[in-house]
């Protein structure tokens, strides 16, 4: 009798074991297995923190370590570093030899020339020189030379501490040619800007010619002009 209900009480306590054994089992599994959103949130890739690349500077850089000089020009404008001989309205360093002994072109910038069409814009450019001879007096007077009438308008424009002096040299009409001198003395060296713009008569033709704004085209010359940099570090005075 006594083992019959031993017997019972076993299977009662087995019966009762087997829920709380397959519930601990499921939350094994549950708390074991990765969700659904879990796997997706894993697989998904962190977003990038790189940004976008600044858009290209409307400018370029003109740099001459020899010289120790640079500046910004239009990125449409063009530049050369050699003699351009064959431009008719440009200097030469022949020519630039000749008024200022030891004087060096080293750069020219053209404005291209489709750049004001249907005006009277013919040519312009800006041309670069340094002058490891000069004095400050010296340099002084290329701007306002003793033999110059002086009428043209005179001013100077400070780029990097230094006075820039200048005197403009016609004025834009029908059929002329501007010019502006610029120069500065730093250090030992004379430096020099040489702006022309040249203005012809509208021809006869279908299309309206304007005439051409020369404030318009004056400008980017002078933010070249503005962004001149100096560096002491040059080994310009290997070249005196």
């Amino acid at each position: 009798m006594h083992t019959r209900r031993r017997i019972i009480l076993l299977l009662l306590l087995v019966l009762l074991a087997i829920p709380v054994c397959l519930s601990g089992c499921n939350t094994t599994r549950a708390r074991s297995t990765p969700t659904r959103s879990s796997i997706v949130k894993a697989q998904t890739p962190a977003p990038s923190s790189s940004k976008h690349a600044p858009r290209d500077s409307a400018f370029s850089v003109y740099n001459n370590p020899a010289y120790g000089v640079s500046f910004r020009y239009p990125r449409t404008y063009s530049l050369a570093e050699e003699d351009l001989a064959d431009g008719s309205s440009l200097k030469t360093q022949q020519q630039l030899q000749s008024d200022q002994p030891g004087a060096l072109l080293i750069a020219t910038v053209e404005i291209p020339s489709d750049a004001y069409p249907n005006t009277t814009f013919s040519e312009g450019h800006l041309q670069f020189a340094v002058n490891p001879q000069a004095t400050a007096e010296s340099c002084r007077s290329f701007v306002a030379p003793p033999d110059s009438d002086g009428s043209g308008a005179a001013d100077k424009t400070i780029v990097q501490g230094i006075p820039f002096y200048w005197r403009d040299r016609g004025l834009i009409t029908s059929e002329s040619t501007f010019n502006r001198d610029y120069a500065g003395y730093s250090n030992g060296t004379c430096y020099e800007f040489f702006l022309q713009v040249v203005s012809t008569p509208a021809s006869s033709s279908a299309v309206p010619i304007t005439q051409a704004d020369l404030g318009k085209i004056l400008r980017p010359f002078e933010k070249t002009i503005s962004s001149l940099q100096l560096h002491p570090e040059s080994t310009l005075q290997s070249h005196k």
